[in-house]
């Protein structure tokens, strides 16, 4: 089993903006090791000789609609955008603050 310690899990709960209790750090360090096990076990597998597959599923289409404005569908100028918004600053909108950062 690959070695994970609590900092590394700890670690990757900061960044992933999560909390966590010890027993859920323990879990988890468990978890990311046999995962990480199973992962050295695919790099023994044997591939010469076997194409890159890219995408397993490469005969489908994405059905998308045209990106085309509509004739009904008037566009405001950047003034009057800006004269509706609540709260602007150096002629962008101003919106709160989502990530954690300062506002300015």
């Amino acid at each position: 089993m690959a070695n994970i310690d609590n900092q590394t899990v700890e670690t990757l709960s900061q960044l992933a903006r999560i909390d966590l209790t010890p027993e859920e750090v323990e879990k988890i360090k468990n978890d990311l090791g046999k995962i990480l096990a199973f992962v050295d076990t695919l790099s023994e597998v044997d591939t010469d000789g076997v194409d890159p597959t890219y995408h397993v599923a490469s005969n489908l289409v994405n059905v998308v609609r045209s990106d085309v404005e509509e004739a009904n569908n008037e566009l405001l100028d950047r003034a009057t955008f800006l004269a509706l918004s609540p709260d602007q600053v150096g002629g962008m909108v101003k919106v709160p603050s989502f990530m954690g950062g300062k506002e300015v």
